[in-house]
């Protein structure tokens, strides 16, 4: 109204000769208001277009930041809480005489850590912590290495090259993927020997200290020479029964993770953008990540001591790209939630489809160890599924230690719903931090326009 009245009103009094001069006045005078409005109204879009479409480096920087240290706390926390159930489960699992006459629940396994602590305080909770860690920190390290050989070497590949070299490259690609297997799984058993080994009727300790540990792992990796005889004890599996079942249960694991994490992120993140899209229309408001369909007991992710993948998010595909492209104007605040969501839900799946071979697995790896004052005497993985269920039954002897399992499950709900509540706080924080900064700036902004 204020430009239409400008352009045409003072123009339109002064052209009628015959008008009243009184009604003159207050028109020329009620046009002169409208200047100073129009002036003003010109003053606030330029300094309001000017602000506000200049992104603000400072907020993105301190969103990224305060997104990355939710990320990193959420995973550091929940596995540092999570551990001495991961203890308890793995005992189960392998010394299931520690917990006869007992109920596997998760009353128990809480009952039994709290026995643990007040007998050897809190290092009784946490054998072995971090070795897990180490594991998957060289077997990350190798795969990159691995991939920016392969990546150069393919890349010199041109279309030329004959089907066979391609696909002695892909074979030679994947034998290379496999060998990390093999420095893992001395790591991977010693850890869980450490895990599970304790002064009690039923086990022994055997691994009293970091060089022993190393001095374990480098017998147990002679064993995969043939050039070297190390000393075993009578009842040792061959290296085959333990290594192949281990490593099968290890590619298993890690393609069902990559799966349902996949599934997980683009049906989160195809959410979240029809929740944004449909809010818009109504107000202006962040909505929170939709996860009524993953309202199970959610835990930590797939332990250390696994040969599973870890929480890590799985390689990228081309459909998960095109869902990145959609997110890729989020800074890391609004987009850690969701990633923690699909990594520890992902795990949990995971871990209750491969249980009954894990803790088979894990029996396999432990028998002539020396932890064992009573040793097992399998003769292969099959034998084992066959004795562990004449003996202790399918459900009572596969799903040892479920009740330690659903604790961490539970334990892990815990903190993904803290991490959601740190995360609406600190939005909450920023937006009143950078809403106060933004509105300053705008102010002076606006007063140097209209002085302009």
């Amino acid at each position: 109204t204020a430009y239409l009245c400008r352009l045409t009103l003072g123009n339109n009094v002064l052209a009628d000769p015959e008008q009243d001069p009184a009604e003159v006045d207050d028109e020329i005078r009620h046009a002169m208001e409208l200047r100073q409005a129009v002036e003003k109204s010109e003053a606030d879009v330029l300094a309001t277009v000017g602000f506000y479409n200049a992104p603000d480096v400072q907020q993105e920087s301190a969103e990224n930041f305060a997104g990355f240290s939710l990320a990193v706390g959420s995973m550091i926390g929940n596995y540092v809480l999570c551990f001495p159930f991961v203890v308890a489960r793995h005992r189960h699992q392998t010394v299931p005489q520690l917990f006869a006459r007992q109920r596997d629940t998760p009353f128990t396994s809480i009952t039994y850590l709290a026995n643990q602590r007040q007998q050897g305080g809190w290092k009784a909770l946490y054998p072995g912590f971090g070795l897990g860690l180490l594991a998957q920190g060289f077997a990350v390290s190798y795969e990159s290495v691995l991939n920016t050989v392969i990546s150069r070497i393919f890349s010199k590949a041109t279309s030329s090259t004959t089907f066979l070299t391609q696909l002695s490259l892909a074979f030679v690609n994947k034998v290379l993927e496999l060998a990390v297997y093999i420095p893992l799984h001395p790591i991977y058993r010693n850890a869980l020997i450490v895990r599970t080994q304790a002064q009690t009727p039923f086990t022994q300790l055997v691994i009293t200290s970091y060089s022993g540990f190393w001095r374990a792992c480098k017998r147990d990796l002679h064993r995969f020479s043939p050039f070297s005889q190390p000393i075993l004890a009578h009842n040792a599996l061959p290296l085959s029964s333990v290594f192949i079942p281990s490593c099968i249960l290890s590619v298993l694991s890690e393609k069902l993770l990559t799966i349902v994490y996949k599934h997980l992120h683009r049906f989160l993140f195809k959410s979240k953008h029809t929740e944004k899209r449909q809010s818009s229309r109504r107000q202006h408001q962040t909505p929170r990540p939709r996860t009524s369909s993953l309202r199970q007991p959610l835990a930590r992710e797939v332990s250390s001591s696994s040969p599973i993948t870890t929480m890590a998010a799985p390689a990228k595909d081309s459909s998960q790209d095109k869902s990145s492209k959609s997110t890729a104007d989020e800074t890391t605040l609004y987009s850690f939630y969701p990633e923690v969501v699909c990594g520890i839900t992902s795990s949990i799946l995971t871990r209750a489809l491969v249980y009954p071979a894990e803790t088979i697995v894990f029996r396999l790896m432990l028998q002539g160890s020396g932890v064992l004052k009573n040793d097992t005497h399998y003769t292969g993985f099959w034998n084992c599924v066959a004795v562990v269920i004449q003996e202790e039954g399918v459900y009572s002897g596969l799903y040892q230690g479920i009740g330690a399992w659903l604790a961490e499950v539970l334990l892990g709900y815990f903190i993904l719903e803290s991490s959601w509540v740190a995360l609406r706080l600190t939005q909450w924080h920023l937006k009143r931090k950078y809403d106060r900064k933004v509105e300053v700036e705008w102010q002076t902004r606006r007063a140097l326009v209209r002085e302009e």
